[in-house]
């Protein structure tokens, strides 16, 4: 009877050291993030889960719902990625190598119930939603935040041809300030301008008048704006 208390006693003791070290190699096998980059018309969205340990790990997903994320004004919810979608109710699994990372890029268009919200500092809210990693229930919840600003400027449009065009757009706030360029690749064609609206609206209007032997020597013509801080909100090669 003493040997089978005592062998009780010792399995006690030994039992919850393994289930946590067990249950925390599972969760640190993996780490969860978000990459932005806030476009003029849309927020590229790239979630990254990557696979920070010496084995290979299999993520079990209840159903098609592997991730999710919520876009915050301040405490106000203005969009979530799965309101309003319908899911495959069925396991899935996503297997990463070791030292490797799978990544899922989603744009999203700025807009809450069909309309684009307004121009400003937003909260992205990102979660993993395995239920097991290596056939162990998960133990800790994969969650990131990030902010982003949603850019003043946008619907760019561009109309023209042979290296003469027009671009014309929307600016919220001429408080803030926004400049062009444009190049073919490798050099600078023309160098950086301001952005300004025209008159009392809150429109702006950009005319281009490339010289022809410019236009006819480069394969690309690269037309790019960018924010105060020199990031690229928009991209497009005038010659496609």
């Amino acid at each position: 009877m003493k040997k089978i208390l005592r062998f009780l006693c010792l399995m006690m003791l030994v039992l919850p050291e393994f289930a946590y070290a067990t249950g925390e190699d599972s969760t640190s096998m993996v780490s969860w993030d978000a990459k932005l980059k806030a476009y003029a018309d849309h927020l590229e969205i790239k979630l990254i889960v990557r696979n920070n340990s010496d084995k290979d790990v299999k993520l079990e997903f209840p159903t098609s719902k592997l991730y999710d994320f919520s876009i915050m004004d301040g405490k106000r919810e203005v969009f979530r990625l799965s309101k309003g979608r319908f899911y495959l109710q069925a396991f899935q699994y996503v297997n990463i190598p070791s030292g490797k990372e799978k990544v899922w890029t989603i744009n999203w268009d700025y807009k809450s119930n069909g309309q684009r919200i307004s121009s400003g500092k937003y909260t992205l809210i990102a979660e993993l939603l395995p239920s097991k990693i290596n056939g162990i229930p998960k133990s800790t919840q994969y969650v990131t935040k990030q902010e982003f600003t949603v850019p003043s400027l946008h619907d760019i449009q561009i109309e023209g041809r042979a290296g003469n065009y027009t671009i014309k757009g929307v600016l919220e706030d001429s408080n803030e300030k926004y400049y062009y360029t444009v190049d073919d690749g490798h050099r600078i064609i023309l160098k950086k301008k301001a952005i300004r609206i025209s008159g009392d609206t809150n429109t702006f209007q950009i005319t281009l008048r490339l010289p022809h032997e410019i236009f006819a020597q480069n394969e690309s013509l690269i037309f790019s704006i960018f924010n105060s801080k020199d990031e690229p909100i928009f991209i497009q090669n005038l010659k496609k």
